[in-house]
């Protein structure tokens, strides 16, 4: 007996000292040293601190007070384990037992002992299934804590596994990234595509690195920002300063990325509102683990955006892609009345198709704003290798400079086609307004370059360059063994975009 009771701690609340004293041998037989309370007050609040494993109570003191015994917390709760004690005279008030569920009644006697072994055991057993269950849902909570962590660590998984997803398709739109004419183009189709983007923006340096300006794009998710005045180039005070606007227009949920391109400063600043809610209903960014590595990101389009000039704007040392235009000339009309040299080279026998490129809107631009400084010498360098870079298919095609506005091109004729749609496109798609102080302020204006294919004569270069708009009639003659073919053709020029 005194095993399972040993844990058990007894209150009384008697009004007969003797009993209690009677009772109170019978529970230390069974190793329980009972505290005893005579008056309802002390036992009504001694309790509270202490919770007893069992409360023997004198029914003849349940009324006294001004606290009913029902409105205990423990009783309320039923975290109290209680029983009665009684005598014959009190026997009419054990009706009011009847509204708590109690563990059984002891009646005075002369031997205590056998009614309160059967009350412990009762009550042991009851405790002993508390006990039992208590430690089966611990072990539940256990194994759904373990389900739970589980099921998140599945659902990390899943995020992690989709941001690489997204980030992998960045990587193999390399095809796209060689054919885009500008970069924030490729940029911004791919943001489109990105779920979690919710809004973004763009910052880029103007030439005179005296200003931030905010690129023309065309899209729903696109925010443009206001231009920015700056003392000097690049810097992080200026980076700072777009971050705020960026913030003031995006909102707090904003991720920033700086875009290095082969130049040691950032060219490109991109600014992503993030969405609150992806598809699967939770807050994906809340969480550090269930973001994309936005570092990684960053310097992988850093990377792209570096490979990106490199392919449009760098030329290999040596090369042969810009003639003078003598040489044009002189190869026009070789195709005219025939090759008369006797050394051979590396464009004898190779049939050339000559385009000529009219970009003279840009001078009814460049008078129109005056005041808006054009940096000519930069512009000339990009567009003239943008070209030689749609050149570079194949070695005998060249390009040369006839003015500042005029380009002829000579092409072999099995390359013409392809050569043709990307000068057009190239012509067509390429950001003049970059090339402006203020470049704001030419958005608008419109862009209409003229692509054509021009005769094989030096007569019809000359002309298209005094007159882009030339309508032509040629006679071109190649050999064919002692004979000369004679070919008539109408040249209709290219209609403006």
């Amino acid at each position: 007996m005194s095993e399972i009771t040993k844990y058990f701690d007894v209150v009384m609340l008697m009004a007969d000292v003797r009993e209690a004293r009677e009772l109170s041998l019978v529970f230390k037989k069974v190793g329980i040293n009972p505290i005893c309370y005579t008056e309802y007050g002390p036992f009504w609040h001694g309790i509270l601190n202490r919770p007893p494993s069992l409360a023997l109570i004198d029914i003849s003191l349940m009324g006294q007070g001004h606290l009913p015994l029902k409105e205990h917390p423990l009783i309320k709760g039923g975290q109290l384990p209680i029983a009665f004690f009684y005598k014959d005279e009190h026997r009419p008030l054990l009706s009011s037992t009847l509204d708590y569920a109690h563990y059984g009644l002891i009646r005075k006697q002369a031997d205590y002992e056998a009614p309160l072994k059967s009350l412990l055991l009762r009550v042991n057993q009851h405790l002993a299934l508390e006990g039992l269950l208590k430690q089966k849902e611990l072990e539940l909570g256990k194994r759904e804590a373990q389900l739970a962590r589980l099921l998140k660590d599945n659902e990390e998984l899943r995020l992690q596994l989709e941001a690489s997803t997204e980030l992998k398709n960045f990587q193999f739109d390399g095809e796209a990234l060689r054919n885009a004419q500008d970069f924030s183009t490729w940029l911004v189709a791919h943001f489109e595509k990105w779920p979690w983007i919710k809004r973004f923006a763009l910052y880029e340096y103007s030439l005179s690195e005296k200003k931030l300006i905010t690129p023309p794009v065309v899209s729903p998710k696109y925010v443009p920002l206001p231009a920015l005045q700056v003392s000097a180039g690049p810097s992080p005070v200026m980076q700072n300063m777009a971050a705020q606007v960026a913030l003031e227009n995006l909102g707090p949920k904003l991720i920033s990325l700086n875009l290095i391109g082969p130049f040691e400063n950032p060219s490109i600043m991109v600014f992503l509102e993030i969405k609150e809610h992806h598809d699967v209903g939770k807050d994906l960014f809340q969480d550090d683990r269930f973001q994309p590595s936005w570092p990684l990101i960053e310097n992988f389009l850093s990377g792209a955006y570096a490979i990106w000039e490199l392919q449009h704007f760098t030329i290999p040392k040596n090369s042969t892609k810009e003639r003078s235009l003598y040489d044009v000339l002189a190869l026009a009309d070789r195709e005219f009345f025939g090759d008369m040299s006797t050394v051979r080279t590396a464009e004898s026998g190779v049939d050339f198709v000559f385009i000529g490129l009219d970009i003279s809107f840009l001078d009814h631009i460049i008078k129109k704003h005056p005041e808006n400084r054009f940096f000519w010498q930069k512009f000339g360098q990009d567009f003239k290798s943008r070209i030689q870079n749609v050149l570079r298919h194949d070695d005998n095609a060249f390009i040369s400079v006839a003015g500042p506005y005029s380009y002829i091109m000579a092409i072999p004729q099995a390359f013409y086609q392809r050569t043709w749609d990307q000068v057009r496109d190239l012509a067509q798609r390429f950001s003049y307004w970059r090339y402006f102080e203020n470049p704001e302020k030419i958005f608008v204006e419109s862009v209409r370059p003229l692509t054509r294919q021009l005769p094989e004569s030096s007569d019809a270069l000359l002309n298209f360059i005094d007159n882009p708009a030339t309508q032509f009639t040629s006679v071109s003659r190649r050999k064919t063994g002692e004979q000369m073919e004679v070919r008539k053709e109408n040249f209709a020029s290219e209609t403006r975009p």
